[in-house]
């Protein structure tokens, strides 16, 4: 049941609780929690609560002295916001896009991209910065067509509401769309879905990165903390069952090229994709789901036809990179954090060099 205040077509969704913005009024549809889950609750009058959820006898939720659902109905408080939170290490099947990006840990935790953000040619000062304020990205066709892709190559995903127009100039595309997904569902065109269909039609024909993607589960997240107490977490695009031999993850990735010999040197070097093999491995073997025997993989499919599909594995050497960089992230991670200080690229006067071949054309020709 929707509490009073949602009206069908006033409901969006946020993370896995559905919101209201009617009359300025905010009203979470809860019906999905149960007891003994973590939740972070902001109430109306900006009070923050984390905890675990209890069930007294009446079948109310309560999270210590807030009413969060009545029995089979609605919740019994205004909230601002309503999530999941992290409490314990493990894998967990039922996060959020939303909620993982947010950090349901709430001591906070290190994903994969703030590791980049702490290394070169990043620095400690934009991790601060980028964690601190979180940007909402806008959402672009690429982004609505990357997801459709994950949707039918994996199975799962969010509902896809195909636009049977050309192009999106007209206001009724335009509007189908923006409906779409405000509802959390992903808007593509008629031509485009065809040929999203036809590379994944080309993608389950290869064996071996049907192989990869088969007897698992989808978007699954999973939280750590290491020997120094630093929490971690990840989330990769499929999760096979723990089976007896060699585990191997996968990570489906579409390009404009999957040749092994450039990928390594190319999106593997521009995306830091060593240190995301790297630190999903170190999670997965922290919460005991994988060994050091576990590979990791790249399922990559070429973005225009014939769409070849190309499973690609980082070398020893690659993957050794990986792994000494997110070692550098921690540490700096921890020293900035006993500090309070994070610097930016170079303390002090730093040196830079003109390009290589100008140095050469200009100084060889005196």
């Amino acid at each position: 049941m929707l509490g009073p205040n949602l009206r069908g077509a006033e409901r969006t969704r946020y993370g896995g609780v559905v919101m209201s913005h009617s009359s300025g009024e905010r009203w979470a549809h809860v019906d999905a929690l149960r007891a003994g889950e973590a939740v972070t609750i902001t109430t109306a009058f900006d009070v923050v609560r984390t905890g675990v959820l209890t069930q007294n006898a009446a079948g109310e939720l309560w999270l210590d002295d807030i009413l969060v659902r009545q029995q089979n109905s609605w919740v019994g408080v205004q909230v601002k916001s309503l999530r999941r939170a992290i409490l314990e290490p493990g894998i967990y099947d039922r996060i959020s896009h939303g909620d993982y990006h947010a950090d349901p840990v709430p001591a906070g935790s290190l994903s994969s991209t703030q590791l980049k953000w702490l290394t070169p040619p990043s620095c400690p000062a934009k991790f601060r910065w980028n964690t601190d304020n979180p940007i909402d990205r806008e959402v672009t066709e690429g982004m609505d067509i990357g997801q459709v892709y994950h949707t039918l190559a994996l199975g799962e995903g969010p509902d896809i509401v195909e636009v049977k127009a050309d192009s999106w100039r007209t206001k009724a595309a335009q509007d189908e769309r923006d409906w779409a997904r405000k509802v959390g569902r992903t808007p593509i065109l008629s031509e485009r879905l065809a040929e999203v269909r036809e590379m994944v039609k080309v993608l389950h024909a290869d064996p071996i990165a049907k192989a990869a993607l088969s007897n698992g589960k989808s978007e699954q997240s999973f939280f750590w903390r290491d020997l120094e107490g630093v929490w971690g977490r990840g989330r990769v695009d499929w999760l096979p069952n723990q089976r007896k031999g060699r585990l191997i993850i996968p990570d489906l990735k579409s390009a404009y090229t999957a040749n092994p010999a450039d990928f390594g040197r190319t999106s593997a070097t521009d995306y830091g994709y060593a240190q995301s093999a790297d630190w999903y491995l170190r999670g997965l073997r922290a919460v005991g789901y994988a060994d050091e025997r576990t590979a990791f993989v790249f399922v990559v499919q070429e973005k225009k036809p014939p769409y070849l599909p190309q499973v690609i594995q980082l070398d020893a050497d690659s993957m050794r990179v990986g792994e000494i960089l997110n070692d550098r992230a921690i540490q700096t991670y921890i020293q900035c954090q006993e500090s309070g200080r994070w610097p930016g690229y170079h303390e002090g006067v730093a040196t830079s060099r003109l390009a290589p071949w100008l140095i050469r054309e200009v100084l060889e020709s005196e």
